[in-house]
């Protein structure tokens, strides 16, 4: 018992000391509130930085707005602008964005990282709201104006009556760095010191070579060049779509434009083309699609790209000058010379590149002869502009690893741009290429993208050949169907687009929108003669991304049936254009493949018409397809080629033989297209249409190239008066496709070509 009493005098006396160590700190006294603006008032300025980005720039002026608009005042804005020798001021209120020339602003930037933003209220005079970076200050503000004015920017109403902050806060925000969009104005080249078209093929491959793995690096390149590039954005930003939530950083000269892509332009490095040799231009592409070499003519002029490039650092990968002389053996390989400087380049690019590049494309494009000054491609070319020079299109070309070339079809004459070739190297070099294509390719078809640059070369335009434009989109046409080449026919105008290295990766959200077809059944009757019209050509994807935006816009459409040609295999680099087609269908929108199906060939000169059947079905059933609007051949429509097209398209087609107008193979009717009518031509237009349809076929259907339905509406009211005032037998009705063909069927009419 003697032991146990000092443990409990030991414990007695802890008890006694436990409630002085369990007291709480006393309380921290409350922090001054103050208030920074209300409806009556405020000392406090918005203040930006003197020289600041548009990002910055609008972050104040949508403070200003939502303060205004929940609060009803309006607050001062300035910048942190002092006269030279002068102090910056210490006494002002000023709530700061960004970094301004106050200290305040620098020391709330330096403890920041990228993905963070500050608010802080360091002294009675100044609230600092700054990012790491200006998307950052955009945070910050957004962050300000949705925690401390509480406004819902939807209602326009704020669930404060006034902002207030505690003096001495700082509170750090985190957020997830949104992708970029680098969107390049067109004064990025054309207020640039250099050759234009050189300019533009140079950062339209960096475009198609960075946008390849966008995602992983964070942003993504657009140019802002022509009239529908803002559209497609806007479009393509929208909820839930490909770029929504990404944020646009404007590049708007050729200085920001190296600014933000100068390490890149580095790391790739620059394959030189020879301005003697032009050919050298499109390999020196190809060689961006293999290995990310920047092409770039060697010009050692002050103003040149190349100077500028050299100047900065910029190394060397290939070069391509001095190296092609049509003679001996093509360098680097123990290929004999084509005796064609310009050949000679393609076949070097073919041993040395062409086993890396797309086993499925191939790209037909202007090489660099319209962009030299000195040659006579260039001097006699009606524009000399990037757009003329398709040099917008290589994004495509480098994204999806293309090889790239340009050679007449003609072997009946020397190419303008290559004199002193031997007769047929062109078409040689042509032959050869598409023959490995096809090895490469086991059969299946290959997709070419491009189109005889007739208004630059090789046809009786500005003098450059014998040929009509015409024969030699023909020529062309059925040289690749022999080796089952299918072509993407960006013809001029534009023969060229921006921005598909973006648009093919555009996911499609609208496959389950159903087709349009007919609600009602017509009942075919004798004494009528019935027509329709087709919307071609849009067997490209240049001129469907062009032509969409105001057509689907037009006040007409809806109010009569329209036949859409568009090609569903341009779904592949423009998915976005039926995406938006699909959300926007009235019920008189009937959507038909364009020309030949899922792309343009001379059916019956494939080399295997069955491989064709195959490669249109998904392109075809993916948009529920029953028509093809135009099938172009340079022979007439036989058994073998109308058998192919029962398959591809079993609701009937519309075809350009005109040695008969009406073919049926198997119950599938097969009309006549009568090509070319002006729906703006008025009584000669409805002279000509009366005269076609005035023979023993009371059917017909007349094709339009990228007219708006307000003109096909003029047109067809402007017809059926004509016709009905001048034909007492007939009455003329205007009708869908779906319906013209079923009425072809129940008529009874049509050559039978089915055995």
């Amino acid at each position: 018992m003697k032991k146990l009493l000092p443990l409990l005098l030991l414990l007695l006396t802890v008890a006694a000391l436990l409630p002085s160590c369990q007291e709480k700190e006393p309380p921290e006294p409350p922090k001054n509130k103050v208030t920074i603006v209300s409806a009556d008032g405020s000392p406090f300025a918005i203040v930006r930085p003197d020289v600041a980005s548009e990002s910055v720039t609008s972050s104040m002026t949508y403070l200003r707005k939502c303060v205004r608009t929940a609060l009803n005042y309006e607050m001062e804005v300035a910048t942190d602008f002092v006269m030279r020798g002068e102090e910056v001021p210490t006494d002002t209120y000023e709530i700061l964005i960004g970094l301004t020339n106050r200290p305040e602003s620098e020391a709330a930037r330096a403890g920041l990282q990228d993905c963070q933003f500050s608010i802080s209220f360091p002294s009675a005079n100044r609230i600092v709201l700054i990012g790491y970076d200006d998307l950052g200050t955009k945070k910050a503000v957004e962050y300000f104006v949705e925690n401390y004015l509480k406004f819902n920017e939807a209602t326009g109403t704020a669930e404060v009556t006034a902002i207030e902050l505690e003096e001495g806060m700082n509170y750090i925000g985190t957020f997830e760095k949104p992708l970029i969009i680098y969107r390049l104005d067109s004064a990025v080249y054309n207020a640039s010191p250099f050759n234009q078209t050189d300019f533009v093929r140079f950062y339209s491959c960096l475009q198609g070579y960075l946008n390849r793995n966008y995602k992983e690096r964070g942003f993504i390149v657009y140019q802002n060049n022509d009239s529908t590039d803002p559209f497609w954005l806007d479009y393509i930003m929208g909820p839930g779509k490909m770029l929504d939530g990404a944020v646009i950083v404007d590049v708007k000269s050729y200085g920001d434009f190296f600014d933000t892509f100068l390490p890149y332009i580095k790391e790739l490095g620059l394959a030189v083309w020879d301005p003697e040799v032009c050919s050298t231009s499109n390999v020196a592409v190809t060689s961006c699609s293999v290995y990310g070499y920047l092409p770039v003519c060697y010009d050692t002029a002050p103003t040149s790209l190349y100077s500028y490039l050299k100047d900065k650092g910029v190394p060397e990968k290939l070069d391509l000058v001095a190296k092609f002389y049509g003679e001996g053996t093509i360098p680097d390989t123990d290929i004999p010379s084509t005796g064609s400087t310009k050949c000679d380049a393609y076949y070097w690019a073919m041993d040395k590149l062409f086993p890396e590049t797309n086993d499925r494309k191939l790209f037909y494009l202007l090489d660099g002869a319209s962009c030299v000054p000195s040659n006579p491609i260039f001097q006699t070319a009606q524009s000399t502009a990037p757009n003329w020079n398709q040099a917008f299109s290589f994004d495509y070309v480098v994204y999806c690893k293309g090889f790239v070339f340009d050679l007449t079809p003609y072997d009946k004459e020397i190419p303008c741009d290559d004199p002193d070739q031997p007769l047929g190297t062109d078409r040689k070099t042509l032959d050869y290429i598409l023959m490995k294509q096809e090895k490469r390719a086991g059969g299946e078809m290959i997709q070419m993208i491009g189109f005889p640059p007739w208004f630059m070369k090789y046809c009786e335009h500005q003098n450059h050949g014998e040929l009509v434009a015409t024969v030699l989109e023909t020529l062309f046409t059925d040289v690749i169907s022999k080796y089952n080449a299918v072509m993407e026919a960006d013809a001029a105008h534009p023969a060229w687009m921006t921005n598909a290295s973006v648009y093919t990766q555009y996911e499609m959200q609208n496959l389950d929108t159903p087709a349009v077809r007919p609600t009602e059944k017509m009942e075919f009757e004798e004494n009528t003669r019935y027509f329709t019209i087709y919307l071609g050509d849009y067997d490209s994807s240049a001129w469907l991304k062009n032509s969409v935006p105001g057509f689907f816009k037009d006040n007409a459409r809806g109010s009569l049936p329209l036949m859409w040609g568009f090609n569903p295999n341009l779904s592949d680099r423009v998915p976005m254009v039926f995406d938006y087609v699909l959300e926007n269908l009235t019920p008189n929108d009937y959507v038909v493949a364009g020309d030949c199906g899922a792309g343009y060939v001379s059916p019956s000169k494939l080399k295997n018409i069955d491989k064709w059947v195959k490669y249109n079905e998904p392109y075809m059933s993916k948009f529920n397809m029953g028509i093809v609007g135009f099938i172009i051949d340079s022979s007439k429509m036989t058994p073998k080629v109308t058998s192919a097209y029962n398959k591809i398209a079993p609701t009937g087609s519309f075809h350009n033989d005109t040695t008969n107008r009406l073919y049926v193979n198997n119950g599938v009717p097969y009309l006549h297209m009568m090509n070319g009518i002006d729906p703006a031509g008025g009584q000669g237009t409805y002279e000509a249409m009366y005269d076609y349809m005035n023979n023993k076929i009371p059917f017909a259907c007349f094709r339009t190239v990228c007219r708006a339905p307000s003109d096909i509406k003029t047109c067809v009211e402007g017809y059926l008066s004509y016709a009905n005032s001048h034909d007492r037998k007939y009455s003329y009705v205007y009708v869908d496709p779906y319906t013209l063909l079923d009425l072809v069927r129940q008529s009874g009419l049509g050559k039978d070509i089915s055995q």
